[in-house]
């Protein structure tokens, strides 16, 4: 990712040596988004939207009465 505010790169593919390299706006590395802006609104977006993704798949476990309190709740220390 080409990542420079004060050039604009108006071509797809940016030539260094012998290598083409593909002008993208946004990518994603290791797990977190990242755009051509520093724009970092659209990252936490997302996170909330995995975060309640994995919370409503949980609740039908949260109202399960035959599983004790102790199993569902965990402390991560």
């Amino acid at each position: 990712m080409v990542q420079n505010r004060r050039t604009n790169i108006t071509s797809e593919i940016l030539t260094v040596t012998d290598h083409d390299i593909e002008v993208v706006r946004i990518f994603k590395y290791f797990g977190a988004a990242i755009n051509n802006t520093n724009d970092e609104t659209q990252e936490i977006r997302t996170r909330i939207l995995v975060a309640n993704k994995a919370l409503s798949c949980l609740q039908t476990v949260f109202r399960i009465k035959q599983i004790h309190r102790s199993n569902k709740i965990r402390s991560v220390t």
